[in-house]
């Protein structure tokens, strides 16, 4: 049952996933099966992951390593750190999310397993774009490139494609275009619904508002259907970001309301040109914090770079 509710996660069948895996998990439970019931565990922890229910992650994925980590079974362990890796990524802590997940792809830390970082690839490639880590966002894409190729397996192909639209440059728009453009791909619709929202991120950065509006409004609704709060509330604020004309101020005003008050303040001496060292010093927090925070709030606004970030604040200047 745990296979099967894998099958209905990845198709959008949540409710029926749900079902099976809860069906699974008591059956497993009356009979001692121990391994059968950490599989649903893993598949209601990814449930709850992209639903936005930590509490439930963190349940689902203690008792599973209860069972996986004494006895050495690395695909639980696996599954355990990217449920804990999505739920982080989708709450927009990247570098959180970015330590649980490397765990699928290094020896020695009890997790390393191929198949669970093949599908956590895109994941992972988010995470490390978003923390700077291009040179392990690269690494990821070529490995879905790798089994895309062999497969030719469309949620493979259109991962793919969007980490290399997350990676920017020239191309990146063709990239997005592309992943949209798979074939079978809208039968994976969380992972359809996400290639829209990047793509709607990136069209926003480039000022294409309207665009970007349609790319993000479809994820929106997307995410809406599916039950994926996180993700929901993050296409909710690009919709903020790319209103009407005219009100763009009041726009970005909301989106910097989104932020903490440590982050606020990080990001307005940001806005100002100071150094992470020279945050740090102002605000007696090392300048390792301030990079944590940075990367808080650039996931929260939607944005990658200071001048960004200084347009955002101009924006929400009183006139």
């Amino acid at each position: 049952m745990g296979t099967t509710a894998m099958l209905d996660n990845a198709a959008g069948r949540w409710p029926q996933a749900e079902s099976s895996a809860a069906e699974g998990l008591r059956l497993a439970q009356d009979l001692g099966a121990d391994h059968i019931a950490s599989h649903c565990r893993t598949s209601l922890g990814w449930l709850a992951a992209v639903r936005g229910d930590e509490r439930a992650v963190a349940e689902a994925t203690a008792r599973a390593l209860e069972t996986s980590l004494p006895q050495g079974v690395r695909a639980l362990s696996a599954a355990v750190y990217w449920n804990r890796g999505m739920a982080s990524l989708f709450r927009e802590r990247p570098e959180e999310a970015l330590d649980f997940l490397v765990r699928l792809t290094e020896p020695g830390r009890g997790a390393e397993h191929p198949t669970f970082a093949l599908l956590a690839a895109l994941d992972t490639a988010e995470a490390a774009v978003r923390v700077g880590r291009s040179d392990l966002a690269n690494e990821r894409v070529r490995v879905l490139e790798a089994w895309a190729r062999r497969t030719g397996a469309p949620w493979a192909r259109c991962a793919a494609h969007v980490t290399r639209g997350l990676l920017g440059g020239a191309r990146a728009e063709g990239a997005f275009r592309a992943a949209l453009d798979v074939p079978g791909a809208r039968s994976h619709p969380l992972l359809y619904a996400r290639a829209q929202l990047s793509y709607g991120e990136w069209l926003r950065r480039g000022r294409r508002r309207t665009d970007a509006r349609v790319r993000s409004g479809a994820a929106l609704e997307a995410f809406d259907r599916l039950g994926a709060e996180p993700l929901r509330q993050r296409a909710q604020r690009e919709q903020d970001l790319t209103g009407a004309p005219g009100r763009r101020g009041s726009s970005d005003t909301r989106a910097m309301n989104r932020l903490t008050a440590q982050e606020q303040r990080v990001a307005q001496l940001a806005a100002e040109r100071l150094t992470n060292r020279e945050i740090g010093v102002q605000l007696r927090i090392s300048h390792r914090t301030v990079g944590h925070h940075l990367g808080n709030v650039f996931a929260k606004l939607g944005i990658n770079t200071r001048t960004e970030l200084s347009n955002l604040h101009a924006g929400c200047e009183p006139p």
